[in-house]
């Protein structure tokens, strides 16, 4: 059982979202292909966890508003700081598929959160909302 709009949920959100901003700016060392391609993938799944927890750590919709804003602003500004570290490029087809990958976390957690539950095949995770008692 996990409680919506917690502490711990806007913790964890500020967690994914620096991690996220920190995978963008710092550089890497040189990988093969499998550690480079898993961080890849990593990195990928940062996004969309961020944008799957904005909506579970954000009760209102204007604070649900500022996260998503947070989100994509960060993004845009982590995007343009690469311009500026060695070894980083600047890709508008990177920047869109970071912001697609938001915005599909972002998605489903709404449907999450009307639904309050997760269910991943026989997986299934009960959501409490403090601010609709049932």
């Amino acid at each position: 059982m996990v409680n919506l709009f917690s502490p711990s949920l806007r913790r964890l959100w500020v967690l994914a979202a620096v991690a996220t901003l920190l995978s963008q700016v710092v550089p890497l060392p040189p990988w093969g292909p499998v550690p480079l391609y898993s961080y890849v993938v990593a990195k990928g799944l940062l996004f969309l966890l961020t944008g799957v927890l904005t909506p579970l750590a954000f009760w209102r919709f204007n604070s649900l508003g500022f996260g998503a804003s947070f989100a994509v602003l960060t993004t845009i500004v982590a995007e343009g700081v690469q311009f500026l570290i060695a070894g980083h490029r600047t890709r508008t087809w990177e920047l869109l598929a970071k912001l697609l990958l938001l915005f599909i976390g972002f998605a489903v957690s709404l449907e999450v959160r009307h639904d309050r539950g997760i269910k991943l095949g026989p997986l299934h995770l009960n959501l409490t909302d403090p601010k609709h008692s049932a």
